[in-house]
């Protein structure tokens, strides 16, 4: 009888010792999985691919290409483009992608306080008009949406555990391109995460989310830039809207 309890007592001290492995086991698998989120760029686009000329210095900053100041081009609205690319063993093209609905929202809000951008146009796959394929196709649409500016952006090509965006202002009047935009974030950018953050945020290691919130920045500071180097119109400017009517029961 001795020996039997000794036996059951070793078989459940074994069986303890063998959950708590086990548990320590997945504990330890759920913080390596969740210390960091791993970043996939997918296909990535070339400087050449946005019409933009290759920097010498490639890393995180804007360069305003065009010299001297413009003239009335603000207030105006603008166009937002994602290119990814699409290829297969028929077709390279590059076309805008639909971006999920909580980053169009980001940028629908960027300019909030800008009064040089009077709205942004997230333009996506189901935007009207011809399809969004091409540089030429994309700044039609956004000129006749009557977006002054538009930017086109979409990842670029970067170091292991990196994330990386480039982008193109460009002036959908002229189409010409008035500015370049690019970010770059590393495992050196991680944050801590805010206290009030949810359990399940990690944004705070999210390198897609931290480029963008970089990218997005620099758009601002750019944009802003721009608006400082704008004169007005030598002339008044009529509203683009002015060839709508006005409802019969406005009043």
């Amino acid at each position: 009888m001795e020996m039997f309890q000794t036996l059951h007592r070793s078989a459940r001290t074994v069986a303890a010792l063998t959950a708590q492995v086990l548990m320590l086991t997945v504990l330890g698998m759920w913080g390596c999985t969740h210390s960091r989120i791993v970043y996939e760029a997918g296909p990535t686009l070339a400087p050449s691919d946005l019409g933009l000329p290759e920097r010498a210095d490639p890393s995180t900053g804007y360069d305003i290409l065009e010299a001297g100041r413009s003239r009335g081009r603000f207030p105006t609205a603008l166009a937002v483009a994602r290119l990814g690319i699409a290829n297969n063993e028929e077709t390279f093209h590059r076309l805008v992608v639909t971006l999920p609905e909580v980053q169009a929202i980001r940028w629908n809000s960027l300019f909030d306080t800008n009064p040089g951008i009077r709205e942004v146009i997230v333009l996506n796959e189901k935007t009207p008009g011809p399809p969004l394929r091409g540089l030429p196709a994309v700044t039609a649409t956004a000129r006749r949406l009557n977006a002054g500016l538009c930017l086109v952006y979409g990842s670029t090509a970067t170091g292991p555990e990196e994330a990386a965006l480039i982008g193109g202002l460009i002036e959908t009047a002229t189409g010409q391109t008035v500015a370049h935009i690019r970010a770059q974030a590393t495992s050196a950018d991680y944050e801590t995460k805010r206290p009030d953050a949810p359990a399940g945020d990690l944004r705070h290691l999210d390198l897609e989310y931290l480029v963008m919130r970089k990218f997005q920045r620099l758009l601002q500071q750019c944009v802003t830039e721009l608006v400082t180097r704008d004169d007005p119109p030598a002339e008044q400017q009529l509203s683009p809207w002015r060839h709508l009517s006005r409802p019969a029961d406005f009043d």
